[in-house]
């Protein structure tokens, strides 16, 4: 029997893509994911085997709801550790799943077809994710997670392009701005008909994050990959520089 194969929503954490995967959802577009997702563990009592199962919760704490209030649409399985054979049989060919940058080039790529990247203004994506781990804005912690964020984007756009996998890039700005004709595009790019309720849950309110502020070069070249996705990057002299800094801080949620 044939794989099912996916269509992705790709994303930095923190830069949008729960809202594309609603408002795409809401448009017309069929999705794999839970509101609020979680992982249960268990132990199979005959094999002795830890057995982590994908769900979702009914009622979440505080502090998961203010941080994306209209919900995450995502399973945890695949958000830490990429889209992988096990996921063969999660939903229907065709289906649109959530899967961050940082776990995107080490998923199955026989699972995927087509690729929506949502691309957000790094200097708010770093805001919010430091704001989300409770760190400060140092310049250590802005040098590391630009990095960080520079080096799995360029990772899975070297990946994009060597496993040819089409491709459409949204912009969360230009989302919040003008709705119909970002989830109109999209849908088409999907071969999917596009229903207008999907602009109904685009809220520019969401947007509310203050830019952080560095003159990092680290942040200088992450802005210029913003602008330039495909550019050429020299990915393994970017490994050795985040090797150079505290990795505890650019580990999975």
């Amino acid at each position: 029997m044939k794989n099912n194969r996916y269509n992705i929503c790709l994303g930095w954490r923190r830069s949008g893509t729960s809202m594309l995967m609603l408002a795409l959802k809401e448009a017309g577009v069929p999705i794999v994911g839970f509101k609020y997702p979680s992982l249960t563990k268990y132990q199979n009592e005959e094999t002795r085997k830890t057995i982590a199962v994908d769900g979702g919760m009914m009622v979440t704490s505080e502090k998961i709801y203010d941080s994306n209030p209209n919900g995450y649409w995502e399973l945890a399985s695949i958000v830490k550790n990429g889209l992988q054979k096990k996921h063969e049989n999660i939903g229907r060919d065709g289906n649109l799943v959530k899967v961050m940058m940082d776990c995107f080039a080490i998923s199955d790529f026989s699972l995927i077809d087509k690729v929506v990247i949502i691309l957000r203004n790094p200097k708010k994506v770093i805001a919010s994710y430091l704001k989300s781990k409770d760190l400060e804005q140092t310049e250590e912690n802005i040098k590391s997670v630009s990095l960080a964020m520079l080096y799995t984007a360029s990772s899975a756009m070297k990946k994009i392009e060597e496993n040819k996998k089409e491709t459409i890039i949204v912009y969360y700005e230009q989302l919040l701005k003008d709705p119909k004709t970002n989830l109109l595009a999209v849908c088409r790019f999907l071969d999917r008909k596009y229903h207008k309720s999907g602009e109904d849950v685009i809220e520019g309110r969401l947007d509310r994050i203050t830019p952080i502020s560095s003159k990092g070069k680290e942040l200088k070249e992450l802005m210029s990959f913003y602008g330039n996705p495909f550019q050429e990057i020299d990915i393994q002299e970017l490994y050795l520089r985040i090797g150079e800094t505290d990795k505890t801080i650019i580990k999975n949620k």
